[in-house]
């Protein structure tokens, strides 16, 4: 049963990479390859509630880390910087945001650095669109700066049924 879950959703998110940047289909298809592979690191730890918990938190660092690795900042930064950056992109999804008195919207900016290899970079929530199902997904602007050359990307995220942020195309 799982496998044809897992066929099913590879299939469907092959057809939604058509109309995708190679930037996007890389980051999306890194991003799932990644939650499937944290889900299931995940739920070889714990039991009842614990394997829940743990699953989930494998299957969310695993589909940012996916995502990127996938990603052109990813293509650009070796492992430990992907880490880096995946970590500080996952802090700013689990920090709440609102709006001012203006309308304008108020998100802490999170960054990350090697000083060593003077790679460094940020994460900032730069929207937040409520679904019609009472989820929520943010837009994050990803900034990397490597050997004085700044890569950005935005990247949209999107709350799943169980409460993980799964990057999808903007």
């Amino acid at each position: 049963m799982q496998m044809r879950v897992l066929v099913v959703a590879v299939a469907m998110m092959l057809a939604a990479c058509q109309n995708m940047s190679n930037q996007q289909t890389g980051g999306l298809l890194g991003g799932a390859g990644g939650g499937a592979l944290g889900g299931l690191l995940g739920s070889q730890f714990g039991s009842g509630s614990g394997k829940t918990v743990a699953t989930a938190v494998g299957a969310l660092g695993g589909a940012v880390a996916g995502y990127f690795v996938g990603s052109a900042i990813g293509q650009k930064l070796d492992q430990a910087d992907q880490k880096k950056a995946a970590a500080t992109t996952q802090k700013v999804l689990t920090e709440p945001v609102h709006k001012d008195s203006s309308g304008q919207l108020v998100a802490k900016q999170h960054s990350w650095s090697d000083s060593q290899k003077g790679t460094k970079g940020t994460s900032e929530v730069t929207e937040v669109q409520k679904q019609p199902d009472g989820g929520e997904c943010r837009t994050v602007k990803e900034v990397a700066y490597i050997h004085g050359d700044e890569v950005s990307q935005d990247t949209k995220y999107c709350k799943d049924a169980t409460g993980n942020w799964q990057a999808s195309a903007i």
